[in-house]
């Protein structure tokens, strides 16, 4: 049993947004870090934001942080704005969980307000928001990390050394890597089978957040990040890759309006990526990632291989390595508590208190390499989101 520590530092959290993954995210946060074998870091969260009232931030702290019965005068500080968030000087980190759509300007301000910035994922809604975000923080020498929640599972570690071992190492179990399958795929509506359509409304669900472009939506900036982002570990991080960006190609099937529906009855918004399909090339080391991602229909629970991650993709508490004449191997590594997104909260800290601007195993060139490379496939597939989101802030003060 690991022996206590002294906690070095206390995070205290300022949380922007209200939604269902600011909920998941608050909950691990209030896990004890004991639970986990963490001694080192904890966590508070001191400020809640909701963009349209304060008593949704009010409503969301009673529920989350302090119990359904609770005052909402508690020491949490109900915002209602998000300036308000920033304007909260106990605030040492925000953590920025407003649509994608949103993430750009959101962050932006938080860093303008000289605060640390933890945003979910995409970080942004291309590379050069990405830039943007880079720059000023660099420039204002404030910790900046997009949340990959993934990278940060205790699964990560042993399985990359298995991967990455040299090829005479004893942990170099299945060889080097040369093809990584990975799918992330959700079925959001269902189809009709008996005319190969979607009905509205009870079929395709257009209001929902994925289907909206104005919001960022589709398949790829929300589910394909995590095929992006286990082909970036297993082939990108290769060391003999030696950090070659891979070539990309790619095709993408982009939602269709049924036929002789007009106005808004049916809640359409506009075109985004329904099936996403990316190959992409390491040609340094010969190997190819497949990956594919789709809102029609969902990945399978077995989809076997060398080393097989099993679904849920995002949160890897098992591998299996099959090596042929040995018994399969499987290595759990499950969440003790929560839903595992503690460990990227954890890793915040850890940097802030060593004075670092960027997380290890997550730092910002790599989260930038994998907006390009959504860019990149995008620009293949002709889908671009509206123009007020996909533009750059431009302001001195800033930059």
């Amino acid at each position: 049993m690991a022996q206590r520590k002294n906690t070095n530092v206390t995070l205290r959290w300022g949380i922007l947004a209200t939604g269902g993954i600011a909920r998941q995210f608050a909950s691990d946060l209030l896990t004890d870090p004991s639970a986990r074998n963490v001694y080192d870091v904890s966590h508070q969260i001191v400020a809640v934001a909701s963009s349209s009232s304060v008593t949704k931030a009010q409503d969301f702290i009673r529920e989350i942080i302090t119990g359904k019965d609770s005052d909402p005068t508690t020491d949490v500080k109900a915002c209602g704005s998000y300036e308000d968030l920033v304007g909260v000087a106990e605030v040492d980190i925000v953590y920025v969980a407003s649509p994608a759509s949103h993430h750009y300007p959101n962050v932006l301000m938080c860093l303008g307000g000289g605060k640390h910035v933890c945003c979910e994922k995409p970080f942004t809604i291309n590379a050069q928001q990405t830039e943007h975000l880079i720059r000023v923080a660099r420039k204002k020498k404030l910790f900046l990390m997009e949340a990959v929640w993934t990278r940060f599972f205790p699964s990560i570690a042993p399985l990359s050394k298995i991967l990455h071992a040299p090829s005479s190492s004893s942990e170099a179990i299945i060889g080097r890597p040369i093809r990584l399958f990975a799918d992330f795929s959700l079925q959001v509506y269902k189809p009709d089978v008996s005319t190969g359509t979607h009905r509205p409304g009870s079929q395709r669900r257009w209001d929902h957040r994925l289907f909206d472009p104005s919001l960022g939506g589709g398949a790829l900036l929300d589910l394909g990040i995590y095929c992006i982002t286990w082909a970036c570990m297993v082939l990108m991080d290769d060391p003999r890759n030696a950090g070659e960006i891979p070539k990309v190609t790619s095709n993408m099937v982009k939602t269709k309006r049924e036929e002789g529906i007009s106005g808004d009855a049916d809640g359409w918004k506009g075109e985004v990526d329904e099936h996403t399909s990316i190959v992409l090339t390491f040609e340094k080391t010969g190997s190819v990632a497949l990956l594919t991602t789709s809102l029609a229909v969902r990945t399978p629970g077995d989809m076997g291989g060398n080393i097989t991650i099993p679904w849920v993709l995002c949160r890897p508490e098992s591998f299996t390595i099959d090596v042929q004449g040995a018994d399969s191997q499987t290595h759990k590594y499950r969440v003790p508590h929560g839903h595992g997104l503690h460990w990227e909260a954890d890793a915040c800290a850890r940097a802030i208190r060593d004075g670092k601007l960027e997380a290890k195993g997550c730092s910002l060139d790599t989260s930038l390499t994998v907006m390009r490379i959504m860019d990149e496939v995008r620009k293949q597939g002709g889908l671009r989101f509206p123009d007020d989101i996909e533009s750059i802030q431009v302001d001195p003060a800033s930059t």
